[in-house]
């Protein structure tokens, strides 16, 4: 059986990608700064008579990512799919006071806490020949206006993404990461509820909508299993087509 984590999955796409893990015959680890949050999400997905518990984890603190690793150990075994969804996006523009502060934050998080979970777990990712999904963003490669900081993060996974399907192919696991576009979470409330704002969005879509977070749950099971055995190091654009146009 895969043992699979998800960092960030206390709500939204994380709980979603989790979910659909578990139920694609997983066990599954939910991991979240938002512990209660995880665990509640956690107690959803095993009621549903899956394999499922939640922890406590700080992806910008390599400890935390340790504890976590030895924890999943104990409970359930060699851990076989990653899923790095945790993030947090802050729309600060580069002349702003406290921009240095909001980029250097965002990138521990949404970069630096990529490269921690897979120091920490990758001595069971090397046992099992582990699957490792990225959560990318289409701003890994648009701009856009006031999300240097984010912009800058994300693009820091994509380059991480291709660089460790390179290093850690000698040992047979592959790393893949998914781009997705505007989907219907609390992170995307602020872009949704300004009228402007959405119908940019939504005027260059083609497929003229938001996502919603189940939408992702294909993509990434696609990523961790043997039918997409020779598709190593892309990004993946969940994105309505935004991207294409």
């Amino acid at each position: 059986m895969q043992i699979a984590v998800v960092t960030g999955a206390a709500a939204g796409n994380g709980k979603s990608i989790a979910t659909g893990l578990a139920r694609a015959g997983a066990r599954v680890v939910l991991a979240d700064k938002d512990k209660a949050g995880a665990v509640a999400a956690a107690k959803e997905i095993a009621d549903e008579g899956y394999d499922a518990i939640g922890f406590g984890l700080d992806v910008s603190h390599k400890g935390s990512c340790d504890d976590l690793a030895a924890a999943v150990a104990d409970t359930y075994g060699d851990t076989s799919i990653l899923v790095n969804n945790a993030g947090i996006v802050q729309r600060v523009g580069i002349a702003e006071e406290n921009f240095l502060e909001s980029a250097e934050r965002q990138y521990s998080v949404n970069a630096l806490g990529v490269v921690h979970m897979v120091r920490s777990l990758l001595p069971a990712l090397q046992r099992t020949k582990g699957r490792i999904v990225n959560i990318g963003s289409i701003a890994s490669v648009q701009a856009t206006t006031g999300g240097i900081g984010y912009g800058m993060s994300k693009g820091a996974v994509l380059l991480a993404t291709k660089t460790l399907a390179v290093e850690l192919a000698d040992h047979g696991i592959r790393v893949n990461a998914i781009a997705p576009g505007i989907i219907e979470t609390a992170m995307t409330v602020p872009t949704r509820a300004n009228p402007e704002k959405a119908k940019g969005y939504t005027d260059r879509i083609p497929l003229k909508r938001f996502g919603q977070p189940d939408e992702l749950v294909g993509p990434v099971l696609f990523l961790v299993s043997d039918q997409s055995s020779y598709v190593n190091g892309i990004l993946l654009p969940v994105d309505g087509g935004y991207l294409a146009g």
